[in-house]
């Protein structure tokens, strides 16, 4: 009886997906970069940026409602992790709601380590894997203390013709 394994039944959509994925980036549009870069991205969300990509139809983009700043390495050694440190966050934003304060250090954004204030925003940019408005997981480091938050993105106003700012992109 031969039963298919999830990732093998899934890996003939990925093959064909690949090719779109790959014009839309070449065509400068793409959130992947197809020059020696890997990405380690949920079947889902691919299958859902395809989705998006067939229709014509632009993705939502989420917001997490914090500004952050590269950590100081000597900070990070002490810490014994890489991450990034909130030096604000929006009052009554996603972040606020779901537990984060000035000072936590993110670790750990949907699943994936968070070693730099760009990739931070990369992420929050698409819902870390999981639909915007859907909970995701945000690891933080508090004091001596390692915190997994839940925090549910809000969709990001459309900044037509800019990336927004650095604030409302995180």
């Amino acid at each position: 009886g031969g039963t298919t394994q999830p990732h093998e039944a899934r890996a003939g959509e990925l093959e064909r997906l690949l090719p779109l994925i790959k014009q839309h980036a070449e065509a400068g549009q793409g959130l992947l970069s197809t020059q020696g870069i890997h990405f380690a991205l949920p079947m889902d969300f691919v299958l859902d940026v395809a989705r998006h990509l067939r229709e014509g139809v632009a993705m939502p983009r989420g917001r997490l409602g914090v500004r952050v700043a590269a950590m100081d390495p000597m900070v990070a050694h002490l810490l014994g992790a890489d991450g990034v440190l909130v030096e604000e966050v929006a009052e009554g934003g996603p972040a606020a709601e779901g537990g984060l304060r000035t000072g936590d250090v993110i670790v750990g954004f949907g699943g994936l380590p968070v070693t730099a204030p760009g990739a931070l925003r990369r992420l929050v940019l698409v819902g870390g894997g999981s639909p915007v408005g859907s909970p995701v997981a945000v690891e933080i480091i508090r004091g001596a203390e390692r915190l997994n938050l839940m925090v549910t993105l809000e969709l990001l106003p459309d900044a037509a013709g800019s990336g927004g700012s650095d604030d409302e992109s995180r």
